[in-house]
């Protein structure tokens, strides 16, 4: 899984939510972290990778391309 990619979220308190794959946190092997910023939410979503399906390898409406541009 990559940044960008679009991606399927199991919550906890609102069940399925999808969104783009916006950071990913290697720094502990035990506990990694993807950040994910959900399409009807504003808050980003920090979740388990056990917990992500991913979608769509490239998604066209990534909020990452056109970035520093």
């Amino acid at each position: 899984m990559k940044l960008g990619n679009l991606v399927k979220v199991k919550t906890k308190h609102y069940g399925e939510q999808f969104g783009l794959i916006v950071g990913i946190d290697d720094g502990s092997k035990r506990y990694p972290v993807w950040r994910i910023r959900p399409f009807d939410h504003p808050r980003d979503i920090h979740a388990d990778p056990k917990n992500v399906t991913v979608i769509s390898e490239t998604a066209l409406c990534s909020p990452l391309s056109g970035a520093n541009q």
